[in-house]
């Protein structure tokens, strides 16, 4: 059986519609991220923005270390951020699966 062009054309916005759907989903959603026991937590949005960064008093007595943690925690926090995205898009991904593959591994 063919389909029509335009039914064809309408059901490929309707999954596009949906994917868009769940990842403005996903872009209200945080994850927080604690490294060097709490010395700093990192909030970043399911859109991988960081939305805030929190360093406690001790933490900037060490330059040095809290670059890194700086560092760790952005990195961890992305990850986490990236895996949580991928997570809500996973049941999509028969539909669109290039909408998984396009999420930075």
């Amino acid at each position: 059986m063919i389909l029509p062009p335009g039914h064809l054309w309408a059901q490929l916005q309707r999954r596009q519609q949906e994917i868009e759907r769940v990842r403005a989903e996903a872009a209200r959603k945080v994850v927080t991220i604690d490294v060097g026991g709490g010395l700093v937590r990192v909030t970043v949005g399911g859109d991988l923005r960081i939305r805030h960064i929190l360093i406690a008093p001790q933490a900037l007595q060490n330059r040095e270390e809290l670059e890194d943690l700086l560092v760790t925690g952005v990195n961890k926090a992305l990850d986490a951020a990236v895996e949580m995205v991928r997570q809500e898009l996973q049941p999509l991904e028969h539909l669109y699966p290039s909408a998984v593959e396009q999420l930075p591994r």
